[in-house]
């Protein structure tokens, strides 16, 4: 198996962007003995504080995804808004 993350989406690696990699430590084969690389997708972004520093990766499961997606939508009265120039920049 090659060095390094598996990319595989074809994005450029920018802080908030969810990227779709491949788990290489993990492997699931499905009843014929082939192993389905659909079930070891993990999620990967970077974040960093407010302040700009202290940048580092989140990894989620698409379970975890999914959850937190769902806590964001039953709180959107907590989720501070982008400005008007950041949204035409994204």
């Amino acid at each position: 198996m090659k060095d390094g993350p598996i990319v595989l989406d074809n994005a450029r690696v920018i802080p908030g962007r969810i990227l779709r990699v491949l788990d290489k430590k993990k492997s699931d084969y499905d009843d014929d003995g082939y192993e389905d690389e659909t079930k070891n997708v993990k999620y990967v972004t970077w974040v960093e504080d407010a302040n700009g520093k202290n940048e580092r990766p989140l990894m989620f499961t698409k379970e975890m995804l999914a959850a937190a997606e769902k806590l964001a939508a039953e709180n959107e009265e907590d989720i501070p808004k982008k400005g008007f120039i950041q949204d035409l920049i994204d």
